[in-house]
């Protein structure tokens, strides 16, 4: 098959594609959601504290992150509405949003998973996804990526416009540490000695 017949087929039959998506086997989603997860969670400095199974109190952003990657997986292979991954991909992405990330590393787990569905159906070497079908998938996840970035940013801008309040309110001080009555009390302790 050449490469006109497959974008052809990408963009003008994609409800014919959404079905090949079940190539995918449901065997395999288990194996391709646990290496996402490892993944995402090989971001973070401390990796091993997030990871799943802890209490979610102790871990909430572990526990947000493994319950929320299965869902958006299943919209993505049931050929879904991609609007319905709105919820779980606004979870991962504003956790990864208040965090010390680039927007591109913040969003880069949606594009993880493109690697982590090869290797995992790899494995199999009479497997029998359809390059077209994995074409098809690719191309869900690249929209969802686009998805994860318009998340990414209005939730950066949520927090200037946060930032800018205190500004002006001049609660910053009470946010910054620099006029905090704790971290005055402590600075005068430093200088005591």
């Amino acid at each position: 098959m050449n490469g006109a017949s497959i974008i052809f087929r990408l963009f003008l039959l994609p409800w014919q594609l959404v079905a090949k998506l079940e190539i995918i086997s449901p065997d395999k989603h288990a194996a391709i959601i646990a290496k996402w997860l490892t993944l995402v969670l090989a971001t973070y400095e401390a990796a091993d504290f997030f990871q799943p199974g802890r209490d979610r109190f102790a871990n909430p952003v572990g526990a947000n992150i493994a319950e929320s990657l299965p869902r958006i997986f299943a919209v993505l292979v049931a050929g879904d509405d991609l609007g319905d991954a709105t919820l779980p991909l606004d979870t991962v992405v504003k956790i990864r949003a208040v965090q010390d990330f680039t927007p591109s590393r913040a969003v880069s787990f949606v594009y993880d998973l493109k690697a982590v569905v090869r290797e995992v159906c790899a494995k199999n070497p009479k497997s029998p996804e359809a390059p077209e079908a994995l074409a098809a998938l690719d191309s869900r996840i690249d929209r969802l990526a686009l998805m994860a970035f318009d998340i990414y940013m209005a939730n950066r801008e949520r927090l200037h416009q946060i930032r800018i309040r205190e500004l002006q309110s001049g609660t910053h001080h009470l946010t910054d540490g620099s006029r905090c009555s704790a971290a005055i009390f402590r600075k005068q302790q430093r200088e005591a000695r």
